[in-house]
């Protein structure tokens, strides 16, 4: 859990350092570092898949790697505080899947509400951004009337 946090971190890292990288270039650099991440815990964990689950892995991954290289146009194109919140459904995502696919039990009444705080302080950041663009047109515009064009 620790290794995984860490990997998480350093992916959220990446994504605000690398704005000039192209999403592609991006996206192979942050799965290498994954992999070099993963690669120490490998010997301890490793069974050989069958091919249906290699099946399933493979599809995982082409996802995953389509999903990570979009999030990255993402951030190429919008600041990160407007792409963030988006990415914060992905905890709805994961309940609704875990009960469904795994049968596991929804969460309790604290992880829906630190899942609501953190969602609603996303929305309340794009809104804050948002009129604080809004006003910083307004007063530019204020500052180029009467100028000679």
């Amino acid at each position: 859990m620790l290794a995984a946090s860490g990997l998480w971190g350093f992916i959220h890292a990446v994504v605000r350092l690398a704005r000039d990288d192209h999403p592609a270039s991006f996206a192979v650099w942050v799965c290498a570092g994954i992999f070099l991440g993963m690669l120490p815990v490998l010997p301890f964990v490793w069974t050989t898949p069958t091919l249906p689950q290699l099946a399933v892995s493979f599809l995982g991954g082409l996802l995953g790697g389509c999903g990570f290289t979009l999030m990255s146009l993402a951030y190429a194109r919008a600041e990160a505080g407007v792409v963030a919140p988006f990415q914060y459904v992905q905890m709805l995502y994961a309940a609704v899947i875990g009960l469904l696919v795994f049968g596991d039990p929804l969460p309790d009444g604290w992880t829906w509400l630190g899942t609501t705080i953190v969602i609603a302080s996303g929305i309340y950041i794009i809104h804050r951004e948002t009129v604080r663009r809004r006003e910083a047109v307004a007063l530019q515009r204020l500052a180029t009337v009467g100028q000679p064009r």
